[in-house]
């Protein structure tokens, strides 16, 4: 019997994705490309759907492979962010992430009618989710990050190991 690997055909990109590649390897941190230069550059128009998907694994291939970021540009296109406004991006990612953890956690909880009645393995998957969620939202908020940053010097090394002695200790 054959493998699953020996089934399953390699990845392989686009000439779309490899063409919206080559265009972005040419900005410089700052730079603004246009979706119609976008579009030029690989004879597709990316704000298609399948000219977005390009896109967005071509952004996502920079990032891996050259640590570039670019933000969207509504109507106009990408910009590649300088280090500075790529920590700028966080707060909002925090926002998110708190947002979503807190209305799954509404929804489990509210959303079982009868909890008494569920599985074993079910009850147990439902509060795990529950306290996994919770704990997200509030690592998310902007107390907790107070309180890492009077906690942390600059350094990364101290600032993981700080958060995790912080969660450990409640």
């Amino acid at each position: 019997m054959e493998s699953i690997a020996k089934l399953v055909p390699p990845f392989v990109r686009s000439i779309m994705t490899d063409k919206l590649i080559v265009r972005l390897r040419l900005l410089k941190p700052g730079d603004v490309v246009s979706y119609d230069d976008l579009t030029r550059s690989c004879d597709k128009e990316v704000r298609s759907a399948s000219g977005r998907g390009a896109l967005q694994t071509a952004r996502h291939a920079m990032l891996h492979e050259q640590g570039a970021v670019f933000a969207t540009l509504p109507t106009i296109g990408l910009k590649r962010l300088s280090d500075e406004e790529v920590v700028e991006t966080t707060p909002s990612v925090m926002r998110r992430i708190r947002r979503l953890g807190r209305r799954q956690v509404e929804t489990l909880v509210k959303g079982v009618k009868d909890f008494d009645r569920l599985p074993n393995a079910a009850k147990i998957a439902h509060n795990t989710s529950v306290a996994q969620l919770a704990a997200v939202a509030q690592a998310a908020g902007r107390v907790e990050q107070k309180r890492i940053l009077e906690m942390a010097s600059v350094s990364v090394r101290d600032v993981a190991k700080l958060t995790l002695e912080g969660f450990r200790a409640k």
